[in-house]
Formats: C-alpha cells, sequence, structure tokens
C-alpha cells in the first residue's frame, strides 16, 4: 500500500495524466507559450523533467533498490519488516485516493474554478491593466503543451528509469566526465541553495552578531 500511495503521488507531483498535477503544470506551460516568454516555458518544462527524474529516483532507491545495511542488520535480529500501521497508511491512501479523483474532475469544473478567481481578483483589483503580450503564433497553445508534455514525460521517465529503477545507467561512469560530473553536481547540492542561505543570512548575522557585542555590550 505504501509503495502504490507512494507511485500515485509521483506521478502526481510529475504531472502525469490524468493525476491533479498535470493539470497545475498544463496550465504554466499553457500560459508561459501564450505570453511569448519561450525562455520561461523551457524553464517550467526541463523543472518538470528534473521533479520526474528525481521523482523515480525515490522510487528506485526505497521500494526497488538492494536493502540497506540497517535493514538487513534488522533481518539479521529477527525482526520482521511489514507494512506501516493503519494510523500511518490510512492518511496517505486517502491523499492518494483524493489525488486520483481530483484529476479527472478538474477539466470538469475549470470554467467555474476560473469564473471564480476571476471575480475575486476584479474585486480585490490586483494591479494595473495590461496589454497582454503577444504569444508564440507559430505553433497553438495546446499542441505546444502537448508536444512539451510529452518531451518532458519520455526524457525525465527515461532518464530516470534507466538510472535508478532498471539500472542500465552507471551514474559513476558518467561522473568520470568532467562536465557531466559539473552538470550533475549542481541539482545534487541541491542547487547550492543552502550554502548561499548561510552566507546570505546566517553567516551575515551571526557577523552582525559577533560585531555589536565587541562594540556594544564590551
Amino acid at each position: 500500500m505504501t509503495n502504490a500511495a507512494m507511485l500515485v503521488s509521483i506521478l502526481a507531483l510529475s504531472g502525469v495524466l490524468p493525476f491533479s498535477g498535470f493539470w497545475s503544470k498544463d496550465a504554466i506551460l499553457a500560459t508561459t507559450w501564450e505570453a511569448g516568454q519561450f525562455w520561461l516555458h523551457l524553464i517550467a518544462a526541463v523543472t518538470a523533467a528534473l521533479t520526474f527524474i528525481y521523482s523515480l529516483k525515490i522510487i528506485g532507491w526505497v521500494f526497488l533498490g538492494p536493502k540497506s545495511g540497517h535493514l538487513k542488520e534488522l533481518e539479521q535480529k529477527g525482526v520482521v519488516i511489514h507494512e506501516a500501521r493503519p494510523i500511518m497508511y490510512i492518511p496517505y491512501l486517502l491523499l492518494a485516493i483524493s489525488t486520483i479523483v481530483i484529476g479527472p474532475a478538474v477539466p470538469l469544473n475549470e470554467q467555474a474554478l476560473a469564473g471564480f478567481l476571476s471575480r475575486g481578483i476584479a474585486t480585490v483589483g490586483v494591479g494595473p491593466e495590461r496589454t497582454p503580450a503577444a504569444g508564440l503564433q507559430y505553433l497553438l497553445p495546446e499542441i505546444a503543451v502537448a508536444l512539451t508534455t510529452a518531451l518532458v514525460l519520455i526524457s525525465g521517465g527515461t532518464i530516470g528509469y534507466s538510472l535508478y529503477v532498471s539500472r542500465k545507467i552507471d551514474a559513476s561512469k558518467i561522473l568520470q566526465n568532467s562536465q557531466l560530473r559539473a552538470g550533475y553536481s549542481f541539482p545534487w547540492n541541491r542547487l547550492y541553495m543552502n550554502p548561499a542561505y548561510y552566507v546570505g543570512f546566517v553567516n551575515g548575522a551571526l557577523a552582525l552578531s559577533n560585531s555589536l557585542s565587541r562594540r556594544v555590550e564590551s
């Protein structure tokens, strides 16, 4: 049950039809294309593909990968590995079922939701009116989004499956190439957000605190 619920959540997170996450990704891709923002459209597509790759990594490592040393140690001690207790799996099963139900219901209620949001925006008067940008006219938004979605799922699914599920591609061999290793290190280190956070906030706050301590409190 945990495996099935996790698979449903990953498919929704990756924007696979007909799960609920597909429609939000579809709306973002369509909006960027209609606004003529090709680079934003491309960034959204690459982000969706990376999400699919890393989601398959979770499935491959947690449920389909070799047993960890800790798990083997528990089995040697006679511990029986079993499904989670109902108090744990009932909530995430309900969430997984909700994701399945909401997905097909979105297009049936799209106009009502759009009307509700439009009335809310008109009521609060968010920002001045702007002239809409010219879209990318050489391809209809529906066709562009369909092609982009197909490319995202095929590329992300193929790479993620080959790396983490079937393991036909050995990541260690990829890292032997210096250029590919640099590209791998960037997402592996989570876009270096943690070091940037420490430089911008933690270290800065500590330096300010130490400076105030020396000059004011002393």
